[in-house]
């Protein structure tokens, strides 16, 4: 039986290409990971994320800090808490909100291939969807302004 190790994450996160908008104390995640450098790099490089503080516990834990002005992520790789196979990984599937998907995909490294834009007429948003290196899915969205948003 898999036990869930990560909480739901608890509020909706903002990611733009330079920083979070609109969010005035940054946002947090973490992520449990099979391979700790693999998924560093990735999240570095498709996020402009820096390197920060790294700790490790022999036997124990690998962790890896990462951040930018109003993001920080945690990268957490397991080692002594049993089968891999039945734990459980990462989350399910986090989204941000941009204010310009274009330039995001614009912006996103040669080793991204560069995914395919996705019309959500009913919920008036723009989205593309991302795949970490455990397979996580990392939705990037952009609403479309509202008509009463316009008026204002």
């Amino acid at each position: 039986m898999k036990i869930l190790t990560l909480a739901a994450l608890a509020a909706i996160l903002w990611l733009s290409t330079d920083s979070v908008a609109d969010e005035p104390n940054g946002s947090y995640f973490a992520v449990i990971v099979n391979d700790i450098n693999v998924s560093a790099e990735w999240y570095m490089s498709t996020f402009g994320l820096a390197a920060g503080e790294r700790m490790v516990q022999e036997g124990r834990y690998e962790i890896v800090n990462l951040q930018k002005p109003g993001l920080f992520v945690e990268l957490l790789e397991l080692d002594g808490a049993g089968d891999r196979a039945n734990r459980a990984q990462g989350f399910f599937k986090a989204g941000f909100l941009t204010e310009d998907l274009d330039a995001f995909i614009a912006s996103l490294p040669d080793s991204v291939s560069k995914p395919s834009v996705i019309e959500d007429s009913v919920n008036k948003l723009r989205l593309v969807q991302l795949k970490d290196p455990d397979g996580n899915t990392i939705q990037v969205m952009q609403l479309e302004a509202r008509s009463e948003d316009i008026a204002r």
